[in-house]
Order: C-alpha cells, then structure tokens, then sequence
C-alpha cells in the first residue's frame, strides 16, 4: 500500500503579502529617487553657481584693479612731472610763472581722472592751480594730505593717499593724490597735490555692474571710503569691516556679506592695489546666482519629474504582471491541492518548484527596475549637463537635441519594460575622444551659417579623408570652432568671406616644427577670413587671457585662449597668421588618436602627403 501525505494548504494572505511589502519599497523608491536626485542635483548645481559666480567676480573685480592702478599710476606721473616742472622755482616764481600755470592747465585737460592740481606752500596756502591764474591763495593746512606730507607720515616711495573731502578751490567732492616737495637739502618745502573725482570711478563701475542691486567700492585700508556706485552722500561712513580685512590681510579674496550701507546681502571680490594702501571690491547682489540657480531648478525639477513619472509608470506594468504570474501560479497551486491526496510527493514537488519561480521572477523584475533606473538617471544626468551648458550659451538647437537625448533614454525604459525578466545590460564608458569630426566640422558649419549675416560668405571646405578620431573633447572642439567663427565674423563688420577648412597633417622628425609638435598624424583646422586683421603688437598679445581690441561688452577676450587651451591640452598647438589689411588665419592642430597610446598616431607619411619639418 502507498501512502501519501496530506498537504495543509498554506494561509491565503502570504504570498499577497510579501508581494505586497515588495512591492512598497519599489513604489516608494520610485517616488523617494527621484527627489533625493533632485536634491543632489539642487545642491550640485548651487555650489556650480557660486562657484562660477566666484570666478566671474574675481574677473571683474581684477579688471576693476587694473582700471584704479592705470589711474593711481597716471596721478603719481602728473605729480613727477609738476615737481620736475617747478623744481628749482622759488615759490613767488611758482605763484607767479605763466608757463606752470599753463602746464598744470594742459596735464589738467588731458588727464580724465584729474580734477584738479595744486601746489601748497609749506605754511599750507595753496598758491598755483591748474583752474586759474593767477590763484588766490586758500589755506588747506588743515587738510589730512598737508599734514601727512609735511609731518612725514606720507609713504617715501609712493605719493600719499587722501580721504574724499570737498575741494576749496572747485567746491565739489575729490580725494587727493599728495607728494612732498623738498628742499635742497631734503627738508619739507610745501607739496605737490592732484585730485580724483570719486564720480570719475562710479561712472565706469555702473558699466561693469551686472544688476542694479550691484556695488562697486574704492576704499583705503583704513576703510575710509574713496569711490562706490551706488554713490553716497556720507562720505565719513566706514567701508564694511570684514571686507576691509580681508584686503589688509591677503589682499584678495571672496566673500558673502551684508551691506552696512543699504543692507543688501552681496558676494563680495576684493583685490588690493599693489603699492597703494588702498583696495577695490565687487559686489554681486545675492538676487542674480539664486535667479540662475532657480533656472536650472526648473530643468532639474523638470527631468526628475519625468524620471518619477517613468518610473512610476515601470513598477505598476511591473507589479501587473507580478501580479498576473501570482494569479496564474495560485489556480495551479489549488489545482495540485485537490489531487494532493493522490499525488502527495508530486505536489510537494510542483508546489516547491512554483514558490521558486515566484521568488525568481520576483527578483529579476526588481533587478529590472533598478537597472532601468540607473540607466534612465544616467541618462537624465548627461541630458541635464547638455540642456543646461547650451541653455548658458545660447544655443536653442543644442538644448533641444539634449531634449531628444533624454526622451530617447525614456524610450529605452518603455522597451525594457516588454523584457522587465531579462538579464541587466552592462554599461560602458567613452574616452575623450572627438570621432568623425569632418561629419562634426559639418554640423557646427551648418549651425554656424545663419548666424553669419548676410554680407558674409561662408564656405565649409571639409573632406572625407580626415583622421577618423583625433584627441580631444568634442563639447570643447565645437566651443572652439563657434568662438573662432564669431571673431572672424567681427573682424569684418562689412562683410567678407570666411572659409572653413580641414586636412590631414604629417609632422614628420627633424628640426623642431610649430609648437614642438611630437611627430606623428594631426587635423589641420584652419579658420581664415578677409577681415582687419592684427598688428604686430596686438597678435603678440592675442591668445591671452582677458585681451580684447572690442568694445566693452563686445567681448571678454576668452575666445582664442580657451581655444588655445583646448589645443595643448589634446597634445596639439594654436598657430595665427595675421597682419592689418588681410584678414587672419586662425589654426588649429589636432594630434590624431592612436588606441591605446599616449601620444599622436605614429604613421609613415603616404607618397605626396604634406609633412612639417619636426
């Protein structure tokens, strides 16, 4: 006689209850992801902002040091040639000399910074200015300048700094520039003065500020104010103090605070005039980095809405068809139970087989979710960067093959979905290489054209046979190719034509060639146009950073030098030709990739192939 066991069916609400508790977890991760990506995103892109906000300030507040030296060096000149001018003049022939008169008067005129200058006896009466001959004598001994000369506080090597007062000859607010003048036997013998017109430094810092809620400050150490847009009317309210020691201290430098003037917050740039006790600042109201950090908040917000709704979307098709395998697998569990009599062991068999599976499917569907969601994350990331890099330049056609990027990655995730049981692809990584760029040399000349104007003439000269992959990032190679593009086009505000070309360049051993090119094959990119061209001085100076011939606001003199950098950096070289009157030709060499090496391809040059020496 067989015996069989009886089966006790198992309590109905398990099963559904550990599908249930699985399936939580993945709801609430597909909705808890997303935000926490978010969040990093939201943090990421705010230290970006400050960061690029750092380093866009610190430019502008040193562009602002260069403006203040130029004029602190042009006063100290004034003040050597008065003092070459009177030297040897007693001081009856200094009040009374025409010809001084009409120097001070001349240097007065063609000095833009000054507003005014003075020569003060030693009992402090002002006897000669550039304003009128001849001067009615006006006591000024009590002003900070006289006494700082005549009581020696005044530095030796560089003329002495004043605090704004209002001008007894002219009646209007100035700061001094002061030396002593000295006997001959180097005793103090009166002083030669010259003086700024604060309204002279606001007039340029309201040119350079990015938003009305900006401030640009000159101040002396001693945090007594000389210049600042938006003017005041105090001129005896201290500069802010944590910012004045940071000027004393390392004499540049970044830095967030709260006005002391207007109770603006601001992130503040201050650099310090060398030679000069005094320092100039930058501050950017707080309102400008949070409305760019609130820009890419809606984009990031925007991708990681789509990326939640995806997801979302995945783990119910998922828990669905859990849910219809669940179904399946318990009419075929009842169905073994009523003949479990019958077929104990078979059952027992079938019944352990059938939890197995569940188990299996169950995992692989959670494996599926977490790979689409790291690969849709992925995909969200780079499409994010791109939107945002061509949203920051402008380029409306870049941010929208970005946005087909990320609605391609939420295709991909719709189609795992039909295999939601299938075994996780592996990813792979790409190198920094630029691949096919004469088909990308074709883009960016195609992108580029109407955007010329008409009264250029543009002409793409790229053929098939190019190195298939040089060195190189492509983002950088195209950053490159539309700065050159734009010079070129304002070079030539009548028109003219610009012509874009490629070829292949053998650099061969020998005597050194450009830049000390290692041998091998390169990408010769060459841009040339028809424009002004460059002179010997200003083609010495083209590939620095911040040099710029255009008008303020026209450029920021980065255009060659980041393309200079992107040319080194891949292991090749920038060459110019250029002179006034026929245009410039701008190149660029590209160091062919060899897989798995170091250095540009080593090749042997083809019958009539072009080769540079070195």
């Amino acid at each position: 006689m067989v015996l069989h066991r009886a089966v006790a069916p198992k309590p109905a609400a398990e099963a559904p209850s550990r599908r249930s508790a699985a399936f939580w977890q993945l709801w609430l991760a597909a909705a808890l992801l997303p935000l926490l990506a978010f969040a990093i995103g939201a943090a990421l892109s705010w230290r970006q902002v400050q960061a690029e906000t750092a380093a866009r300030i610190s430019r502008t507040v040193q562009m602002l040091e260069e403006h203040a030296l130029r004029a602190f060096e042009t006063q100290e000149a004034v003040l050597t040639a008065v003092a070459s001018a009177a030297d040897g003049l007693s001081w009856d022939e200094i009040a009374s000399s025409e010809a001084l008169h009409a120097l001070l008067r001349s240097l007065d005129r063609r000095t833009s910074a000054l507003s005014g200058i003075g020569l003060v006896r030693p009992d402090g009466m002002m006897v000669a200015t550039a304003s009128a001959f001849p001067t009615r004598p006006v006591d000024v001994s009590d002003r900070e300048y006289f006494r700082a000369n005549r009581d020696g506080h005044a530095p030796l090597r560089n003329a002495f700094v004043g605090e704004v007062v209002v001008s007894r000859p002219r009646d209007t607010p100035v700061f001094s520039m002061s030396r002593a003048r000295l006997d001959a036997t180097g005793g103090f013998d009166g002083v030669i003065v010259t003086a700024f017109d604060p309204d002279y430094f606001a007039g340029f810092y309201r040119q350079v500020e990015e938003s009305p809620g900006d401030a640009v400050v000159l101040t002396r150490l001693d945090a007594k104010l000389l210049a600042r847009s938006p003017p005041v009317t105090d001129w005896r309210v201290a500069f802010e103090g944590p910012l004045t020691d940071l000027a004393r201290g390392p004499g540049r430098g970044v830095l967030r605070h709260a006005s002391a003037v207007d109770g603006r917050h601001r992130i503040y740039a201050v650099r310090r005039l060398r030679d000069y006790p005094v320092a100039v600042a930058y501050g950017l109201d707080m309102a400008v980095p949070r409305a760019a950090w609130l820009r890419q908040l809606a984009t990031i917000g925007a991708i990681s809405g789509l990326a939640a709704a995806l997801l979302l979307g995945l783990t119910a098709r998922a828990a669905r068809a859990v849910r219809r395998e669940a179904a399946a697998a318990d009419r075929v569990r009842v169905e073994a139970e009523r003949r479990a009599e019958a077929e104990a062991a078979r059952a027992d068999a079938e019944a352990a087989l059938r939890h197995g599976q569940r188990l299996e499917a169950l995992g692989q569907v959670v494996a599926g979710v977490a790979h689409d969601f790291r690969n849709t994350v992925h995909a969200v990331q780079g499409g994010a960067r791109l939107i945002r890099q061509a949203l920051e330049a402008g380029d409306t056609d870049r941010a929208a093959r970005a946005a087909a990027l990320v609605a391609d990655a939420a295709g991909r995730g719709e189609a795992l979905t039909e295999r939601m049981l299938a075994v996780a692809r592996p990813g792979g990584g790409t190198a920094r290489v630029i691949r096919g760029p004469a088909r990308a040399l074709r883009e960016a000349c195609a992108l580029l054209r109407p955007t010329l104007g008409p009264g250029i003439r543009l002409d793409c000269a790229v053929p098939e046979d190019l190195p298939p992959v040089v060195r190189g990032d492509p983002a950088e190679l195209e950053a490159a190719v539309i700065n050159l593009v734009v010079n070129a086009r304002d070079a030539m505000p009548g028109g003219g034509d610009l012509t874009v070309s490629a070829r292949a360049q053998i650099v061969g051993p020998g005597a050194p060639g450009p830049a000390q090119l290692p041998p091998g094959r390169y990408l010769r990119l060459s841009i040339a146009d028809t424009g002004t061209g460059m002179d010997a001085a200003t083609l010495e100076r083209a590939t620095e950073a911040f040099f710029t011939t255009k008008a303020p606001g026209r450029g920021t003199g980065l255009g060659l030098a980041t393309a200079r950098a992107f040319a080194e950096a891949a292991g090749g070289a920038l060459l110019i030709d250029s002179s006034q009157g026929r245009g410039t030709t701008v190149t660029l060499l590209l160091p062919e990739a060899a897989e798995g090496a170091g250095g540009p391809a080593a090749v042997t040059p083809p019958p009539g192939a072009p080769v540079l020496p070195g």
